[in-house]
């Protein structure tokens, strides 16, 4: 079973924290700008726990936020890597559900497994395209006509 726990924007984190400091070093307004501060840290913290994980085992695809989905390999219709521009396509970061299809977007490569099954099409954000490139390769993920030899 092969899980990766996808990384946050840490560096957006840095960047406001980096940010409040020097407001607040240049207004010397410390105690709204501190409280600020520690309220944005406390945040992510919490978000911390919202890690994305997506991985497969040997009968299913893994993924999710703290509850994980699982989409049973032998219900998988078409399974591809797309470069994809979630910010146009799918309004940003975060899960993003519409008719029939499910986005997860939680980093910014732009690299999207899209997982098309019968009743749902699914775009979840991955950050090492090389090992889902060389998983797909291995030719995982047989659809029904191949294994009914069609």
């Amino acid at each position: 079973m092969n899980i990766y726990k996808q990384k946050s924007a840490k560096f957006i984190v840095f960047f406001v924290c980096a940010m409040l400091i020097f407001f607040s070093l240049v207004t010397e307004d410390y105690w709204f700008l501190g409280s600020i501060l520690i309220l944005v840290l406390a945040i992510y913290l919490y978000t911390v726990s919202f890690d994305y994980t997506i991985g497969h085992t040997a009968t299913s695809l893994v993924f999710g936020v703290r509850k994980k989905k699982e989409i049973p390999l032998d219900t998988i219709q078409e399974i591809s890597l797309e470069n994809l521009d979630y910010t146009g396509k799918f309004g940003g970061y975060g899960y993003r559900r519409f008719r029939k299809r499910s986005a997860y977007t939680f980093n910014d490569s732009g690299n999207f497994l899209c997982v098309k099954t019968s009743d749902r099409t699914y775009f979840l954000s991955i950050e090492d395209k090389a090992y889902w490139t060389d998983w797909l390769d291995k030719g995982v993920v047989i659809s029904e006509k191949e294994s009914a030899g069609y």
